[in-house]
């Protein structure tokens, strides 16, 4: 049988869910199949741990803060301008 990249999907999530380390050789031993396969199926699933996610998440507060701002800034122009523009007549909406 074919090794899929949904058996080694499941294979880590069977891993995962028993906490179980995740890698070529106990993936091999669920799914079978050659390493090669496995391994070309499994790097895209591995997903790199931050050692300290506080930082990253607080990272990821302050650039969406900074969006928000720029977004906020920008609405705040706009509403500068709203008065300077002539309605036109009959617009249906």
């Amino acid at each position: 049988m074919a090794i899929t990249s949904q058996s080694v999907a499941q294979a880590v999530a069977d891993l995962e869910a028993n906490q179980k380390r995740v890698s070529v050789r106990s993936v091999q031993a669920i799914t079978g199949g050659s390493t090669a396969t496995i391994a070309k199926y499994l790097k895209p699933l591995l997903v790199p741990v931050s050692p300290n996610p506080t930082l990253d998440l607080e990272a990821s507060v302050a650039e969406l803060t900074a969006q928000l701002n720029q977004a906020l800034a920008q609405l705040s122009i706009i509403k500068g301008l709203l008065p300077q523009c002539k309605p036109e007549a009959n617009l249906k909406y």
